[in-house]
């Protein structure tokens, strides 16, 4: 009885470290290069993801040189000042789908500064920079998509 107690109280230990693992990782979702568990690609993400666990503080869409095909695998960096000056606020990756999705806050109140970095290591910056984490909320809109070679 006491052996049986011992061992059940042993696997509690390893199952607890795992389900608080998830928990935490649910919460922290951010896209990553070939994953595949994005959809809608160049539609605006914050219209839906704007609240609950699945909060999105940036995202959006990149593009190949058509503006129509979506790019996979690029990179995401955000900078305090532009042409990836000052500090780097956050990396993101790019998934399969062109999409990329963080829900890190970031303080979009002070101007932020993305640079997009292709697979081949393109490199293109916003030198306006932006106040919104919502990209595609002007990207595909009143702008052109965001795209990369």
């Amino acid at each position: 009885m006491i052996k049986t107690n011992i061992v059940r109280a042993r696997l509690h230990l390893l199952f607890i470290p795992a389900l608080f693992f998830n928990l935490i990782s649910c919460e922290k979702e951010v896209s990553k290069n070939n994953s595949q568990s994005s959809h809608h690609a160049g539609l605006n993400c914050m219209e839906c993801h704007n609240s609950g666990e699945h909060k999105f503080n940036t995202a959006g869409t990149v593009f190949d040189t058509s503006k129509v095909t979506p790019l996979a695998n690029a990179i995401i960096k955000l900078y305090s000042e532009p042409i990836e000056g000052g500090k780097l606020l956050e990396t993101i990756e790019v998934d399969a789908y062109g999409n990329f999705y963080s829900p890190h806050r970031i303080n979009y109140s002070k101007t932020v500064y993305p640079t997009v970095i292709s697979p081949s290591g393109h490199k293109s910056n916003m030198v306006t920079g932006t106040t919104s984490g919502a990209c595609n909320s002007c990207h595909g809109v009143t702008e052109q998509p965001i795209w990369i070679q």
